[in-house]
């Protein structure tokens, strides 16, 4: 497999838009995840050429959707490292009932200690 680009010096990653994340959840919900452990199973897939995308959970119809670059970030002075985004998350619930995908939290919107929170809450279960 060949090495994945870093994200370079005052670029910013291409992160998935909401409607993209949502529809790599339906795609491991649909596609992938029938007959697999839905609390260890896992899907990765290449969103550019700088960002990875990873799926897992399931259980409950709860998913994670997580991209971040695996080539990791070129930083230039230590105070870059406040404004590097190097991780996005999603967490999405799904009604089957309804076939209603709703988004519960979202990293760069919601934070960080209120994203992690929520993720610890739905693993626990």
């Amino acid at each position: 497999m060949p090495k994945r680009k870093a994200i370079p010096l005052f670029e910013s990653a291409q992160y998935p838009s909401d409607t993209q994340a949502k529809g790599y959840a339906k795609n491991y919900r649909e596609k992938f995840l029938p007959g697999k452990d839905p609390r260890t199973a896992y899907q990765r897939k290449k969103h550019n050429d700088m960002v990875d995308v990873l799926v897992c959970w399931g259980v409950n119809d709860i998913f994670f959707v997580f991209a971040y670059p695996p080539g990791g970030v070129e930083i230039s002075q230590p105070e870059d490292l406040l404004t590097v985004q190097d991780l996005e998350g999603w967490i999405y619930e799904y009604r089957p009932l309804q076939d209603v995908w709703n988004r519960l939290v979202k990293l760069s919107h919601d934070g960080s200690l209120i994203f992690w929170q929520t993720h610890r809450l739905f693993k626990s279960h």
